[in-house]
Protein backbone atom coordinates (compact mmCIF):
# COMPACT_ATOMS: atom_id res chain seq x y z
CA UNK A 1 0.00 0.00 0.00
CA UNK A 2 1.29 3.60 -0.35
CA UNK A 3 0.76 6.84 1.49
CA UNK A 4 -0.67 10.36 0.34
CA UNK A 5 -1.65 13.12 0.99
CA UNK A 6 -4.71 15.26 -0.43
CA UNK A 7 -4.43 18.80 0.08
CA UNK A 8 -8.21 20.86 -0.59
CA UNK A 9 -7.90 24.56 -1.30
CA UNK A 10 -10.27 26.90 0.33
CA UNK A 11 -12.60 24.75 2.26
CA UNK A 12 -13.73 25.99 6.18
CA UNK A 13 -13.80 29.84 4.33
CA UNK A 14 -17.39 31.55 4.69
CA UNK A 15 -19.71 29.00 3.63
CA UNK A 16 -17.25 26.23 2.40
CA UNK A 17 -17.48 24.22 5.74
CA UNK A 18 -16.39 21.09 6.15
CA UNK A 19 -16.29 19.20 9.17
CA UNK A 20 -13.09 16.93 9.21
CA UNK A 21 -15.11 13.83 10.67
CA UNK A 22 -17.02 14.27 6.93
CA UNK A 23 -14.06 14.72 5.29
CA UNK A 24 -12.35 11.56 6.87
CA UNK A 25 -15.86 9.65 5.93
CA UNK A 26 -15.70 10.39 2.09
CA UNK A 27 -12.43 9.41 2.12
CA UNK A 28 -13.11 5.77 3.77
CA UNK A 29 -16.24 5.34 1.78
CA UNK A 30 -13.83 5.69 -1.22
CA UNK A 31 -11.84 2.81 -0.21
CA UNK A 32 -9.02 4.33 1.36
CA UNK A 33 -7.79 3.43 4.70
CA UNK A 34 -5.68 4.58 7.56
CA UNK A 35 -7.42 7.88 6.68
CA UNK A 36 -6.09 10.56 8.82
CA UNK A 37 -6.69 14.58 8.84
CA UNK A 38 -4.50 17.42 10.35
CA UNK A 39 -5.90 20.67 11.12
CA UNK A 40 -9.53 21.97 9.51
CA UNK A 41 -7.21 23.53 6.13
CA UNK A 42 -8.30 19.62 4.64
CA UNK A 43 -5.21 18.32 4.97
CA UNK A 44 -5.76 14.26 4.74
CA UNK A 45 -3.32 11.32 4.70
CA UNK A 46 -4.36 8.28 3.68
CA UNK A 47 -3.42 5.00 2.02
CA UNK A 48 -4.56 2.79 -0.92
CA UNK A 49 -3.13 0.28 -3.33
CA UNK A 50 -3.64 2.85 -6.11
CA UNK A 51 0.11 4.32 -7.55
CA UNK A 52 -1.58 7.10 -9.87
CA UNK A 53 -1.65 10.49 -7.91
CA UNK A 54 -3.29 11.80 -10.57
CA UNK A 55 -6.02 9.48 -10.86
CA UNK A 56 -6.66 9.86 -7.31
CA UNK A 57 -6.73 13.62 -7.59
CA UNK A 58 -10.02 13.37 -10.03
CA UNK A 59 -11.57 10.62 -7.84
CA UNK A 60 -11.55 12.84 -4.67
CA UNK A 61 -11.88 15.58 -6.68
CA UNK A 62 -15.22 14.14 -8.22
CA UNK A 63 -16.30 12.69 -5.29
CA UNK A 64 -16.12 15.88 -2.88
CA UNK A 65 -18.54 18.38 -4.64
CA UNK A 66 -20.84 15.58 -5.03
CA UNK A 67 -20.88 15.15 -1.08
CA UNK A 68 -19.95 18.65 -0.12
CA UNK A 69 -22.07 20.59 -3.28
CA UNK A 70 -18.65 22.83 -4.12
CA UNK A 71 -15.46 21.99 -5.69
CA UNK A 72 -12.21 22.20 -4.05
CA UNK A 73 -8.79 22.16 -6.08
CA UNK A 74 -7.02 18.98 -4.80
CA UNK A 75 -3.07 18.18 -4.85
CA UNK A 76 -2.63 14.83 -3.98
CA UNK A 77 1.41 13.93 -3.20
CA UNK A 78 2.92 10.56 -2.02
CA UNK A 79 4.24 10.04 1.23
CA UNK A 80 8.03 9.81 -0.87
CA UNK A 81 7.40 13.47 -2.41
CA UNK A 82 7.01 14.84 1.04
CA UNK A 83 9.41 13.09 2.67
CA UNK A 84 11.71 14.37 -0.06
CA UNK A 85 10.60 17.81 0.14
CA UNK A 86 11.15 18.12 3.90
CA UNK A 87 14.73 16.18 3.58
CA UNK A 88 15.64 19.43 0.71
CA UNK A 89 15.28 21.73 3.35
CA UNK A 90 14.31 24.69 0.99
CA UNK A 91 14.53 27.03 4.02
CA UNK A 92 17.52 26.13 5.63
CA UNK A 93 18.95 29.03 4.52
CA UNK A 94 16.55 31.80 5.78
CA UNK A 95 17.12 33.42 9.03
CA UNK A 96 14.10 33.38 11.28
CA UNK A 97 13.39 36.55 11.99
CA UNK A 98 10.33 37.24 14.16
CA UNK A 99 7.38 37.61 11.77
CA UNK A 100 8.56 35.63 9.07
CA UNK A 101 6.35 33.33 7.28
CA UNK A 102 7.45 30.48 5.65
CA UNK A 103 4.98 28.47 3.32
CA UNK A 104 4.89 26.03 0.89
CA UNK A 105 3.08 25.97 -2.30
CA UNK A 106 2.12 22.63 -4.10
CA UNK A 107 0.98 23.10 -7.52
CA UNK A 108 -1.24 21.17 -9.79
CA UNK A 109 0.87 21.76 -13.08
CA UNK A 110 3.97 22.38 -14.31
CA UNK A 111 4.31 26.55 -13.52
CA UNK A 112 3.56 28.02 -16.47
CA UNK A 113 5.02 31.61 -15.17
CA UNK A 114 6.63 33.73 -17.03
CA UNK A 115 8.19 34.92 -13.85
CA UNK A 116 11.74 33.70 -13.22
CA UNK A 117 12.82 32.17 -9.94
CA UNK A 118 13.84 32.75 -7.95
CA UNK A 119 11.67 35.96 -7.41
CA UNK A 120 11.58 38.93 -4.54
CA UNK A 121 8.85 40.87 -4.34
CA UNK A 122 9.95 44.84 -5.75
CA UNK A 123 8.43 46.37 -2.09
CA UNK A 124 10.40 43.50 -0.13
CA UNK A 125 7.61 41.48 1.29
CA UNK A 126 7.94 38.39 -0.07
CA UNK A 127 10.76 35.60 -2.12
CA UNK A 128 9.48 32.89 -4.19
CA UNK A 129 12.05 30.16 -5.15
CA UNK A 130 11.53 26.20 -6.38
CA UNK A 131 11.88 24.00 -4.05
CA UNK A 132 11.14 20.72 -5.44
CA UNK A 133 9.46 19.30 -8.39
CA UNK A 134 5.57 20.93 -8.02
CA UNK A 135 6.84 22.88 -5.00
CA UNK A 136 7.52 26.53 -4.28
CA UNK A 137 8.89 27.80 -1.14
CA UNK A 138 8.01 31.07 0.03
CA UNK A 139 9.27 33.42 2.52
CA UNK A 140 6.69 36.45 3.93
CA UNK A 141 8.19 39.29 5.66
CA UNK A 142 6.69 40.89 8.53
CA UNK A 143 5.68 43.88 6.45
CA UNK A 144 3.33 42.06 4.09
CA UNK A 145 0.00 40.24 4.27
CA UNK A 146 0.58 36.59 3.21
CA UNK A 147 -2.67 37.27 1.33
CA UNK A 148 -0.05 39.70 -1.57
CA UNK A 149 1.50 36.64 -1.99
CA UNK A 150 -1.31 34.58 -2.77
CA UNK A 151 -2.45 37.19 -4.98
CA UNK A 152 1.18 37.08 -6.89
CA UNK A 153 0.87 32.90 -6.61
CA UNK A 154 -2.44 32.53 -7.91
CA UNK A 155 -1.93 35.51 -11.33
CA UNK A 156 1.82 33.72 -12.08
CA UNK A 157 1.00 29.64 -11.03
CA UNK A 158 -2.47 29.76 -11.54
CA UNK A 159 -5.33 28.26 -9.20
CA UNK A 160 -4.52 24.81 -9.20
CA UNK A 161 -2.25 25.13 -6.52
CA UNK A 162 -2.45 25.17 -2.65
CA UNK A 163 -0.30 26.58 0.05
CA UNK A 164 0.43 25.51 3.49
CA UNK A 165 2.65 26.56 6.26
CA UNK A 166 6.15 24.45 6.61
CA UNK A 167 5.48 23.61 10.09
CA UNK A 168 2.02 22.02 8.55
CA UNK A 169 4.35 19.99 5.89
CA UNK A 170 6.64 18.64 8.56
CA UNK A 171 3.26 17.78 10.38
CA UNK A 172 2.01 16.44 7.57
CA UNK A 173 5.33 14.71 6.95
CA UNK A 174 5.03 13.01 10.58
CA UNK A 175 1.69 11.95 9.96
CA UNK A 176 2.57 10.02 6.83
CA UNK A 177 5.33 7.92 8.64
CA UNK A 178 3.95 7.39 11.79
CA UNK A 179 3.32 3.82 11.75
Amino acid sequence: MASYVALLRGINLGKRSVKMDALRKLFEDMGYSEVRTLQAAGNVTFSTNSKDPKKLRNAIQAQFAETFGFSSDIVVRSAAEIAALVKAAPFKKVKAAEGVRTHITFLNNEAKSKTKLPYSDPDGGFDVYAATAGHLACVVYPKTSSLDLMDFLGKEFGDEATTRTWNTVQKINELLNAK
